[in-house]
């Protein structure tokens, strides 16, 4: 274990503080698995309990250490990138912690501002992206279990597992079956919940769903004929981890009495067996199947229900890159940074990363009373957040965060918004007559207010989730999703003439 085993666990623990301190403070619970790996590494081989506690309390000891160290050194550097950005010193990670965690629930403070989401959410949410995965992950540490205890009351004997050291006790329960379920009990009791938060078990939860396909199909599967030259067959053990110990912990398994009498007994392990193994083959194949089918299912959805924003994000890049190009380009466009304003569809606009050299965005006001992010100003530097420094944490919405209807107008250069079905809203822009921008009601711009026209190639139909089904939604199959999705539109609008033609 010192050879083999230590190394890959001071990298394991190495990158899980890194994910926990750069990344997300959450990410600590993924560090439970390999704390218990190092902990049981050694029950199924020390015969002495007494010997066993020790050479455990000091793998964890090593472990525990390296811990400390990795965790204080990714710490000190957060602390110090966050200190030269905010001017201030300041600790990302535990600020996140302080207020997604520590926050009371009668401070008005905390995520539930942000949304919450019943109990079984993610019961819906995996299944939807995992299918029939999800549930075999569920009861992955109960079939762990169940087939330790077959092993131990002679229903399976060793000699016919192949997937002793995988599926075979209880402590491999606790390494591949507890992961997903530590993690998945833990975001059922958060009030705020959101898809991305279930992203760091994707993995786990398949590799359990593996385990358990992979098990009910090998224990279907009667043992090869054994020679009748070999006398014994040595099984090396292993400690559940994929390490080989070597032959001095081998144990001996005897071989059949004859190749005579062992035909005779597998013939009949085969004939009893042969219902069983053809039940978990077809099993395994519908399992497949169907998994196969549900993520093809939800690809097609993904890509076809909501690539809007994203692709109409592209197209308003190389539009804007048009814009600063033309020459009757409005002259404040042409001098300064091109205004994109975002309205009421801010929060599907992917990143500034859409907008290119020589523009930037700004929210526009909508009905949205909520906090909203804002630009750093590039002259006073990245402590200075341009329209002022006022924040908050309770989800209002902050002074300068957006332009006034009023100024949108003769501020905004290009607007960008989106319109489903529901309560009329106005745009803050006049729009040209015969335009048809959804159905939305003009707003009485000033009479000089320059008018806007649609960007050609940036709208796209956008899905109406509010009016379309679940099982429409489930996955995309033209001309029959065509008919049950109801859709929207988004749309970019620009003031320049020669651009909108």
């Amino acid at each position: 274990p010192a050879k083999h085993g230590v190394r890959p666990t001071i990298v394991a623990v190495a990158a899980t503080s890194a994910g926990a301190i750069v990344g997300w403070p959450f990410a600590a619970l993924t560090a439970v698995p390999i704390a218990l790996d190092v902990i049981t590494v050694n029950v199924e081989l020390t015969p002495k309990t007494s010997n066993l506690v020790v050479r455990c309390l000091k793998g964890f000891g090593r472990v525990l250490v390296v811990a400390v160290v990795c965790a204080a050194a990714w710490a000190g550097a957060v602390a110090a990138v966050d200190t030269a950005y905010y001017c201030r010193p300041v600790f990302s990670t535990w600020q996140l912690i302080e207020y997604n965690v520590l926050a009371g629930s009668g401070s008005g403070r905390g995520p539930e501002l942000y949304g919450v989401e019943p109990w079984h959410f993610f019961f819906k949410n995996l299944t939807l992206n995992f299918t029939v995965l999800f549930p075999l992950a569920l009861v992955a540490p109960v079939f762990f279990v169940a087939v330790w205890f077959l092993k131990k009351a002679g229903v399976i004997s060793a000699a016919e597992r192949r997937t002793q050291s995988v599926v075979g006790s209880p402590i491999a329960a606790a390494k591949f079956g507890e992961p997903f379920l530590l993690w998945f009990a833990f975001w059922l009791f958060v009030p705020h919940k959101e898809e991305r938060f279930m992203a760091p078990i994707y993995g786990v939860l398949a590799t359990s769903a593996a385990l358990v396909v992979t098990g009910a199909l090998e224990l279907s599967t009667p043992p090869q004929l054994v020679s009748s030259r070999s006398q014994s067959r040595v099984a090396t053990p292993t400690c559940g981890c994929g390490h080989d110990h070597g032959p001095s912990k081998a144990k001996e398994f005897p071989a059949e009495p004859s190749k005579k009498s062992g035909e005779k007994t597998l013939v009949l392990r085969n004939h009893r067996r042969a219902p069983l193994r053809l039940l978990a083959r077809f099993g395994t194949a519908v399992v497949l199947s169907v998994a196969l089918a549900g993520c093809l299912g939800r690809l097609s959805a993904m890509a076809a229900f909501y690539k809007a924003p994203e692709s109409s994000a592209w197209e308003l890049h190389d539009g804007l890159l048009d814009y600063r190009r033309m020459p009757s380009a409005s002259a404040s466009s042409a001098s300064t940074d091109t205004v994109v304003c975002l309205g009421r569809d801010w929060f599907r606009f992917p990143s500034s990363f859409f907008v290119p050299d020589g523009a930037t965005y700004r929210f526009a006001k909508t009905r949205f009373d909520g906090a909203l992010p804002k630009p750093f100003d590039e002259e006073l530097g990245s402590c200075a957040p341009r329209g002022g420094g006022a924040f908050n944490d309770l989800n209002r919405e902050n002074p300068g965060q957006s332009i006034a209807v009023a100024e949108a107008a003769k501020t905004c250069d290009v607007y960008v918004d989106s319109f489903v079905a529901g309560p009329a809203a106005e745009l803050p822009v006049p729009v040209r007559d015969g335009v048809d921008a959804g159905a939305v009601q003009r707003n009485a711009a000033p009479a000089d207010a320059p008018v806007f026209a649609p960007m050609p190639g940036v709208a796209r139909r956008l899905l109406d989730p509010a009016r379309t089904t679940l099982l429409c939604r489930l996955a995309y199959i033209p001309a029959v999703s065509d008919g049950c999705a109801k859709w929207g539109d988004s749309f970019a609008l620009a003031k320049d003439a020669a651009l909108t033609g």
